[in-house]
């Protein structure tokens, strides 16, 4: 990703070997230019001397790794990750496809026409100086944040009437309970509530005991009440059952203690 303009460059790799890496890398330098600062992480497919090699072919470029097991140090790419990785995910399931590679282009371009709040106009606009021809604009903003309204407390009214109403949990699903590619945040209807406490059932049963700050509403309507499946379900079930590629792909506990419960 560029800094100065956000845009954002794709490539799917069939290995994460360093000298793929840095074949795309090089390919890239190639298209747009060669940068004066190539920051990348500490992985052993950007920390290496091949790469080393390559950059040194171009005047001008040098290299920079963030600090190691400190991602915040590369805020701005990780937040691109997290938003190329929700359009995929929504891509998969709309296409009900596991394949991802050859959405990448249209992905790619999605995300660069979006508009930008921290350069005021989207990452296309700032890299080529014009709209692209016949491109709805994108009304989602890189920003991803949930902005309230002065309408919350109706909804929490209508919440309270009417249990039927959407809402989605807001709560991010850590890394151990999503799939690689799954949603961050899991659809579901209110069916209950009880003492402040939220009952919301997914497609695949009910999760009990959720917080009125866990829950956003949605216009959209996925699936009814009725459709709900009786009995409790754990995340990682919901979540699975939520994502194209199954529950498949989750991380697991590496303790050196040989723990066998996550």
């Amino acid at each position: 990703m560029d800094h100065l303009t956000k845009f954002v460059s794709l490539r799917a790799l069939k290995t994460k070997t360093a000298k793929e890496v840095v074949d795309n890398i090089v390919s890239i330098f190639g298209t747009f230019g060669v940068p004066q600062i190539l920051q990348t992480d500490n992985g052993r497919k950007f920390a290496n001397k091949l790469l080393e090699e390559a950059v040194a072919q171009w005047p001008g470029c040098k290299i920079v790794h963030g600090k190691p097991r400190h991602s915040q140090s590369q805020g701005s790419v990780e937040r691109a990750n997290a938003d190329i990785e929700d359009i995929l995910s929504v891509q998969q399931r709309e296409t009900k496809t596991t394949g991802w590679a050859r959405f990448l282009p249209l992905i790619k371009y999605r995300k660069n026409i979006r508009f930008h709040c921290g350069i005021g106009r989207s990452p296309y606009v700032a890299m080529f100086g014009q709209d692209p021809e016949n491109a709805k604009e994108e009304v989602l903003s890189d920003d991803d944040g949930i902005q309230q309204t002065s309408a919350y407390e109706e909804e929490e009214k209508t919440l309270q009437e009417d249990n039927s109403t959407r809402y989605t949990d807001l709560r991010p699903i850590s890394f151990t309970d999503r799939p690689k590619i799954g949603p961050r945040n899991l659809m579901g209807v209110v069916t209950v509530v009880t003492d402040g406490f939220y009952s919301m059932g997914t497609q695949n049963g009910h999760r009990q005991r959720l917080t009125r700050n866990q829950l956003a509403p949605c216009g959209a309507e996925f699936y009814s009440s009725n459709s709900i499946p009786d009995g409790e379900t754990s995340l990682r079930t919901a979540v699975g059952a939520a994502s194209i590629s199954g529950s498949q792909g989750h991380a697991h506990c590496l303790c050196l203690s040989g723990c066998t419960t996550n």
